[in-house]
């Protein structure tokens, strides 16, 4: 039995011989989880929106409810919810994993999430985050040896799929912020869980430059006109990219370390094969600068998961 507060258990809602549970904090310290209490993973929340209200708008704020780690998303518009706004809930409850449409009428969309909040760990979504990437990155790359632009044709919907799993990370990443009880049940390390969220950035924003490298890959007839072997510089890019996303999971140090200094070396190296694009068209020639600056970057992020690796081990 423990004495608690009585202004705090009134609050709360509690009564004498409620049960609560105990978890013990990193630094020593107990957290107490009022067991009558909703979990806050449970919390709802309400976008009581106007008519004319922009499309984006709504979108932004459906997602940012998502990511903040509602369980119930409700939308009301008093004067009868528009069929642009429903086609807007609709779209997306589609690209959110997890969601669905529970009810609807005139005035209100009830949007809850089924999944079991402990059912998927973060570290799991970013690391299919990782593969994904990965391959985006080989599969251009592939594209540069073989001059076969089809397989570019589904960079786009590949690159929504590590949108939506970036969007889940962040999303379990604060559910486990809010509710205590919750790396106890998972058996998940709070911190660890938080450098998700920087791992889950990253690896969303190299992906995007993997799309970026293809589209712009699109205005390159020949690649010759690099005046450098550019699939071999691909294939070190990827090649680095595969080693400094797997520190961060193996919690290897000095492997991280030596991905920083590499990637520093072919940062260089990157910078100085500019010297050597040449081409008849101007159009090619920015098509093909971008492609050099899209690889820089893709090294870049893959450095900051590296430096993430070493933060994260040196507890």
């Amino acid at each position: 039995m423990i004495t608690l507060p009585k202004d705090w258990v009134e609050s709360m809602g509690m009564g004498k011989n409620d049960a609560v549970s105990l978890t013990v904090q990193q630094d020593g310290t107990l957290c107490i989880n009022p067991g009558s209490v909703e979990s806050k993973t449970h919390s709802e929340k309400t976008l009581d929106i106007d008519p004319g209200i922009d499309d984006e708008f709504l979108y932004r704020q459906l997602v940012g409810s998502y990511i903040a780690g509602h369980g119930t998303i409700n939308i009301i518009c008093r004067n009868g919810i528009p069929g642009t706004k429903a086609r807007i809930a609709s779209s997306f409850t589609q690209t959110a994993i997890g969601l669905e449409i529970m009810d609807e009428d005139e005035n209100r969309i009830i949007i809850k999430d089924l999944m079991n909040p402990s059912g998927i760990l973060p570290c799991k979504s970013v690391e299919r985050m990782r593969v994904l990437v990965r391959n985006m990155i080989g599969d251009v790359i592939g594209c540069m040896e073989s001059c076969d632009r089809d397989v570019l044709e589904t960079m786009s919907d590949r690159d929504k799929e590590v949108d939506r799993l970036d969007w889940l990370v962040f999303r379990q990443v604060n559910m486990h912020q809010m509710d205590p009880s919750l790396p106890r049940i998972t058996g998940t390390d709070i911190l660890e869980t938080s450098h998700c969220a920087y791992i889950s950035r990253t690896l969303e924003r190299i992906g995007d430059h993997a799309v970026q490298m293809s589209e712009n890959l699109r205005n390159i007839r020949d690649m010759s006109g690099f005046g450098f072997d550019i699939v071999n510089l691909g294939r070190k890019i990827l090649s680095h990219f595969v080693k400094s996303s797997s520190t961060w999971s193996e919690h290897d140090v000095a492997s991280a370390n030596d991905c920083i200094m590499d990637g520093e070396k072919l940062v260089a190296e990157i910078m100085e094969t500019t010297k050597g694009i040449h081409s008849d068209s101007e159009e090619e020639i920015i098509a093909m600068e971008r492609v050099v600056g899209n690889m820089k970057r893709i090294v870049e992020y893959s450095i900051d998961i590296a430096e993430i690796a070493i933060n994260g081990a040196m507890r």
